[in-house]
């Protein structure tokens, strides 16, 4: 029986450490490094958020080239790669507004991001989780440009330049197979 491999990326974030993981039929890793910011954040005695989301957008980065490179097929899967970004930017919005911690740090923060003052009181007292402040109202206020005005890299948008790379020296047959060009 001939069984279908599914290859999973895998992000995980903390206030010191990054991680990816790719993981093959859910149980087999291929791949799983870890960068921890231990001894960055000593230097400042802690945590500091500024710092620590710089070099997670740093490390996501190196993680989305690194994959994408190594399944350069993935233009076939636009839809996915597509999803995927939009999830790994709903919790990068999602870690923002949980570094932001206060109300008035929310508030202040919204309302330089162009929120009316009063909307950006209640988005700031809101009881809802992290990720659901994310996929509410976070990305009216968090735009894309923001994120990459910050330096994070879009899936897409990189996927598309190794997608066109990739179809500079390979040609798809009639069978959807991959051909590499003979001169």
């Amino acid at each position: 029986m001939n069984k279908e491999h599914i290859s999973i990326l895998a992000i995980e974030t903390s206030c010191d450490e990054t991680s990816a993981a790719v993981v093959v039929n859910g149980r087999d890793v291929r791949s799983n490094v870890i960068s921890s910011q231990i001894a960055l954040h000593t230097l400042y005695g802690g945590v500091v958020p500024e710092i620590a989301s710089r070099k997670h957008i740093e490390k996501i980065n190196q993680v989305i080239r690194g994959w994408s490179n190594y399944f350069r097929c993935a233009w076939l899967y636009k839809e996915t790669v597509r999803k995927l970004d939009s999830k790994l930017r709903r919790r990068i919005r999602a870690i923002i507004w949980k570094q932001w911690k206060s109300i008035r740090k929310k508030e202040e923060s919204l309302v330089r991001l162009g929120c009316p003052r009063d909307k950006a009181h209640s988005y700031a007292c809101a009881r809802q989780g992290y990720v659901r402040c994310a996929t509410t109202f976070l990305n009216k206020y968090i735009r894309n440009i923001h994120l990459k005005k910050k330096g994070l890299l879009s899936m897409e948008e990189y996927f598309d330049t190794v997608a066109e790379r990739f179809m500079k020296t390979f040609v798809r047959t009639a069978q959807c197979r991959t051909a590499c060009w003979v001169v």
